[in-house]
């Protein structure tokens, strides 16, 4: 499976927040629960500022990453790892 990444604004606080899609599967990763679905979204990094540089290293690694919108308006940056 590729790496899934998802990079987006917290409404409440406005924090950049990156979420990684994570197999719970996997050795030494997020863990399983019979509750659980295979594959969990998981934050895995926050930021107080728009983190301009990282995603500047995510869209050299994936050029052609998405930008959509979440239906509050607040831009969503998607990348295929």
């Amino acid at each position: 499976m590729a790496k899934l990444i998802e990079v987006t604004q917290r409404a409440y606080d406005n924090n950049w927040i990156q979420w990684e899609l994570m197999d719970s599967q996997k050795k030494d990763g997020i863990g399983h629960t019979a509750t659980w679905s295979r594959y969990k979204w998981v934050v895995t990094n926050v930021w107080e500022e728009f983190p301009r540089e990282h995603l500047k290293r995510l869209s050299n690694i994936d050029p052609d990453f998405k930008l959509g919108r979440r239906p509050n308006d607040v831009p969503i940056y998607s990348f295929n790892l």
